[in-house]
């Protein structure tokens, strides 16, 4: 199973937040390219 390590930004706060995902959510992520915009139900269970 993959793995990914992501940093997800807040331009109008400048705060950004670092997240390792596994298994079945980084699994909703494979096709998605780098700095692609995604809607964070992707991210459901881990933010």
């Amino acid at each position: 199973m993959p793995t990914f390590k992501l940093v997800l930004s807040d331009p109008r706060s400048g705060r950004a937040r670092q997240l390792e995902v596994k298994d079945e959510v980084a699994q909703r992520l494979i096709g998605l390219r780098i700095g692609e915009v995604f809607d964070a139900q992707l991210l459901s269970g881990v933010i």
